[in-house]
């Protein structure tokens, strides 16, 4: 695979990362079939196999357990994925796989080998072998890119997208069809051990192999896509190389060795056009280091110059935030505007910021946002005084810029009902009162 070239010297580029393989994936093949019996790995296919005993009970029993066995192998196989991405050998703790975190970033994974195994044995059933087979054939070549960007990016929504599927497979060039290959193998390595178990053995050890193959096959797969993705930097930089169970410090040193190799990756995707990549590097980051102004400002300005409207309101509370605290308050007002214009159901689902933009669009003379922050707010947040704070300011623009008394009664009427002990409530109950007054005048 060709390294990058820099863009000053135009000598290739190396990684910084020391400890990262230059040997390709197939050059390694025994390690990651090895890989699996280590004690680790083995517990947790003894344990898919445990749970194999439960197929010929009930229905509901069996899918409940090939359900568990499928998130245990996704959960566990992401950390091998991790393991080998970042240069390690050894085998991860199976006590990860126990922990929310790791079972919400591993739930992509999940999904899609779930997708992946029901659509084709649902076409299969209704259809029939052909469409089957062309739709497996499908799956196989997808598979690898979607568990490698699926792995990087937790966010399923983001699984699917053409570009970036493209972009890994045009990187790797025919080591992706390396990768399809064993991917290949694996699948019908399984069947032939489950045919074989079916015709040879007991009934009893049918699911057992059925699920220490599955097991042992999808970990040593999740190893091989891990090495693999040593030699894409887009992907590789979105995970977290950490070890959760004795994170070591970054030093002064790694952290600007980091800064300066994603600059690199990102100046270097720029030039070259590629897009996909620059955005995924920066989107890897923010999820590490969320607070980035810096990298929160690169992405909004590319995002931006893409169009790219999904992931602007994907992260649309960070780019405001971002803005009030530069006291952009314009901008903000105009990118609100944006995506209310392309997404009318666009809403804000953070109260602190609501509030202190309304706050800011009433200086501003953006009236008609701080109405619109407040439309069916209290749908979206618990009562509180951040709510009632909204309402009221709410209702006083309805008064004085709009003069439109009874929606503006209709918040504070929420407050008085809803918050009465707050000071708040009290405002609410004078300004209500002045309004009837002002009625019974006219």
């Amino acid at each position: 695979m060709q390294l990058a070239n820099c863009p000053t010297c135009k000598k290739p580029l190396t990684f910084l990362d020391a400890h990262l393989s230059e040997q390709a994936f197939w050059q390694i093949t025994p390690r990651f079939f090895i890989a699996p019996v280590q004690a680790e790995p083995m517990l947790l296919i003894t344990l898919t196999m445990a749970l194999s005993l439960a197929f010929y009970s009930h229905i509901v029993i069996t899918a409940l357990a090939s359900i568990l066995v499928l998130i245990l192998v996704s959960n566990y196989g992401l950390q091998m994925l991790k393991n080998n991405a970042c240069g390690k050998t050894g085998a991860p703790g199976i006590s990860t796989i126990f922990s929310g975190k790791s079972a919400r970033q591993a739930s992509g994974i999940t999904f899609l080998l779930g997708v992946a195994m029901m659509s084709t044995g649902f076409i299969h059933y209704v259809f029939g072998t052909i469409p089957s087979v062309i739709i497996a054939a499908l799956w196989l070549w997808l598979l690898p890119a979607l568990l490698m960007h699926c792995a990087a990016d937790s966010n399923i929504k983001h699984a699917f997208r053409p570009d970036a599927l493209a972009q890994i497979m045009m990187n790797m060039n025919w080591a992706y069809a390396g990768l399809v290959g064993y991917l290949l193998m694996a699948v019908l390595s399984t069947l032939i051990i489950s045919d074989f178990a079916l015709q040879h053995l007991p009934p009893i050890f049918t699911p057992l192999m059925m699920a220490a193959a599955f097991s042992y096959f999808g970990l040593a797969l999740f190893g091989m896509f891990g090495h693999a993705m040593q030699q894409l930097p887009s992907l590789r930089s979105s995970l977290d190389p950490s070890d959760k169970n004795n994170p070591p410090a970054p030093s002064a040193t790694h952290i600007t060795d980091h800064i300066k190799r994603l600059d690199a990756d990102i100046d270097i995707a720029l030039k070259r056009g590629d897009y996909a990549t620059a955005v995924t590097l920066l989107e890897g980051d923010l999820q590490r280091h969320g607070f980035s102004d810096l990298r929160h400002d690169q992405l909004f300005k590319l995002l931006t110059a893409l169009k790219d409207f999904e992931r602007l309101e994907h992260f649309s509370q960070l780019f405001l935030r971002l803005m009030v605290g530069r006291g952009q308050i314009t901008a903000a007002a105009d990118f609100v505007r944006q995506l209310k214009e392309r997404n009318p159901q666009f809403k804000l689902y953070d109260l602190d910021l609501s509030n202190d933009l309304a706050a800011r669009f009433h200086k501003t003379g953006e009236h008609r946002l701080v109405i619109w922050l407040a439309k069916d707010a209290h749908i979206r947040f618990d009562p509180s005084p951040e709510l009632a704070a909204l309402y009221l300011r709410a209702a006083k623009t309805l008064l004085e810029k709009f003069g439109q008394k009874n929606k503006a009664r209709s918040y504070l009427n929420y407050i008085i009902k809803n918050l009465p002990a707050l000071p708040e409530a009290k405002a609410a109950k004078i300004l209500d009162q002045h309004i009837q007054k002002r009625r019974s005048i006219e």
